[in-house]
């Protein structure tokens, strides 16, 4: 295997790539190679620097372009996230999951889910089906007041959207737990993220690094005809037994990140793309019967909630390998 050199993305409004790729998601779109990746710009004027924005890269034709925002965007209040009142982008830009409508081989559509509550979908144009030439433009946004689903609260992105039949599309997004106690994950709000590391700290005093985000997956479920979204509870899936996979906060691994869901090619089951830890890409299967069961029951709401506790956070001792966080 060889490196693939991506695409300089082609200039959006004012802005431009200054930092390097990560996180890449693979997706297909009219039967090509695409993905959605995080990179670090700046506008040309250099008053936004270091801002978070996504790009689209089409790997097969070699094109490339950034993904801004339509006007009038709707972000809940994160206080995870920085907001730079002085760029015309005020939140850092991650977590857009593809989304792709029409029948394979005619015209499909490119849209991306932008927000899952409120719920929000960006249509990239895509004349001549090129990624060039084409600025972002709402295909829905959910009306000022609308319910959204609780159980979508604060999910955010992962894998692209796969049609599952009908109008619905299944996707793997994620969520945060404030902190991980030793029967299980405490859904804490983040008032701010220093004042949350001051009360939750984890690690001796003296290391830099006293604050680590636990990430925890979620089925979306979408109807594209009705534009309704149905999310799941959490779901924890089982690392390998290797020390870089298993060793984070004594075994309840902070980080499970899915980047990618997928078909198997006998068709018996759906291949989970993750890492944990950061450090360990793993593939999870489920069995397709099983996932169409998680499916329905997530469209009925049928699952029990998850579970909130009260308990303290865990005590690591100094003696603890720094590698294990």
């Amino acid at each position: 295997m060889s490196p693939v050199e991506l695409a300089p993305a082609r200039s959006a409004s004012s802005w431009r790539v200054v930092g390097p790729a990560n996180n890449p998601r693979p997706f297909e779109w009219l039967g090509r190679s695409l993905l959605t990746i995080g990179v670090e710009c700046e506008d040309r004027s250099k008053k936004c620097k270091n801002k978070a924005l996504v790009m689209v890269t089409d790997l097969d034709r070699n094109e490339s372009t950034l993904l801004v925002p339509p006007s009038n965007s709707t972000r809940p209040r994160d206080p995870t996230r920085y907001v730079d009142a002085s760029c015309s982008i005020l939140h850092d830009e991650k977590n857009w999951s593809p989304l792709v409508l029409g029948r394979e081989g005619s015209e499909q559509q490119l849209l991306f889910v932008y927000q899952h509550a409120p719920l929000q979908v960006v249509r990239l144009p895509t004349p001549d089906g090129s990624l060039h030439g084409g600025v972002p433009t709402w295909a829905y946004q959910e009306p000022p007041g609308a319910h959204s689903s609780a159980a979508c609260r604060d999910v955010r992105g992962g894998s692209a959207y796969l049609h599952w039949r009908g109008p619905y599309h299944v996707a793997l997004g994620h969520v945060q737990c404030g902190v991980l106690t030793e029967r299980g994950c405490r859904m804490a709000r983040w008032d701010s993220e220093a004042r949350h590391c001051a009360a939750h700290q984890r690690t001796p005093s003296d290391w830099t690094h006293t604050c680590s985000r636990a990430y925890r997956t979620v089925l979306t479920v979408l109807d594209t005809a009705r534009w309704r979204l149905a999310c799941s509870p959490r779901l924890t899936f089982t690392p390998p037994p290797f020390w870089q996979c298993t060793q984070g906060w004594r075994g309840k691994w902070d980080v499970q990140y899915v980047h990618s869901l997928e078909r198997a090619p006998d068709g018996k089951s759906m291949l989970v793309g993750m890492e944990f830890e950061n450090r360990c890409p793993a593939m999870s299967r489920i069995d397709m019967a099983d996932f169409g069961l998680l499916v329905d029951a997530t469209l009925e709401g049928a699952l029990e909630p998850d579970v909130e506790s009260d308990e303290p956070p865990i005590n690591v001792s100094k003696q603890v390998s720094r590698w294990a966080f």
